[in-house]
């Protein structure tokens, strides 16, 4: 008997997921249908305009998995291949001043110059330039004086050093890579940081890697989280790291770090989509892989 209501149980749950994955494939279809239908009757219209459009036709029934398939399908339409082509990357692409190519600012420790050898592998003709303090390294990219610089952003047992992602705030600078330099007592993280999203030749030594997503968003406390964590599963992003601070001028706003490995560009530039219509406010530090 219990063989039998298990049989009936099994095949049941069966046919629920069978019904489930065609319920879902007509959603995919429906919004597809939509997003064409809205840029075939708009002219010249903007992924701002459109999520609009679609926000309003779909007021009360649109789910979370809905708006990322209608951001995928802005990615589609609008023909976006590149990260330059996804705001806030847009026009974020800065020249890199005559002389300053390959040059890394650092300070001179062991643990950096560590990190040094291994960011000199991506960077064709690395040449170090010393600076008595991390904060004048950062200065001299901002100035153009230097094109990297190298810096700890985290350890294994403080987490995240925030005094320098408040440096790659202050002078505007992104990741374009990290290495983990090991010691007796404890691991740093190192950065290497300069002022645009991408580095070709990163990129190119990198390719067969997957990449790490990070970015921080702003919000009062009683901000809650998981429609982020739910909308990167969806587009296949793994949580790496997550962290918080409180800032000082206002108790009241925290600033949340998320960091997401990708491993599909199309999957990343839908998921750079919705955070960008969503959460307007966000701020990429970078798309990098491990050296």
């Amino acid at each position: 008997m219990l063989t039998n209501k298990t049989d009936i149980i099994t095949k049941n749950l069966s046919e629920l997921n069978l019904r489930s994955d065609i319920l879902s494939e007509q959603r995919r279809l429906l919004i597809s249908q939509l997003s064409k239908t809205i840029f075939e009757n708009s002219v010249d219209i903007s992924a701002e305009g459109a999520y609009a459009i679609f926000l309003k036709e779909t007021e009360n029934v649109s789910t979370l998995r809905d708006k990322i398939e209608f951001c995928r399908n802005i990615c589609r339409s609008m023909g976006i291949r590149e990260l330059s082509d996804i705001s806030p990357f847009a026009d974020s692409d800065i020249s890199v001043a005559a002389g300053s190519h390959e040059k890394i600012a650092m300070v001179r420790n062991n643990y950096n110059n560590r990190a040094y050898e291994l960011f000199s592998r991506v960077i064709s003709h690395a040449k170090s330039v010393y600076c008595p303090n991390f904060e004048e390294c950062c200065e001299s990219v901002a100035s153009g004086e230097c094109e990297f610089t190298i810096l700890p952003i985290e350890d294994n047992s403080d987490g995240k050093m925030f005094g320098f992602y408040s440096l790659l705030d202050r002078f505007e600078l992104k990741i374009y890579a990290v290495c983990n330099i090991e010691g007796e007592t404890k691991t740093i993280r190192y950065a290497l940081a300069g002022r645009n999203f991408q580095y070709r030749g990163i990129d190119k030594h990198q390719s067969k890697k997957h990449r790490f997503f990070e970015f921080s968003l702003t919000y009062d406390t009683d901000f809650a989280t998981p429609d982020i964590f739910e909308a990167a599963a969806i587009c296949r992003a793994d949580i790496h790291k997550t962290a918080s601070l409180s800032l000082p001028y206002n108790d009241m706003i925290t600033r949340f770090y998320f960091s997401f490995r990708i491993t599909k560009s199309t999957e990343l530039f839908a998921f750079l989509m919705f955070l960008w219509l969503e959460y307007p406010q966000y701020t990429p530090i970078g798309i990098y892989s491990e050296i």
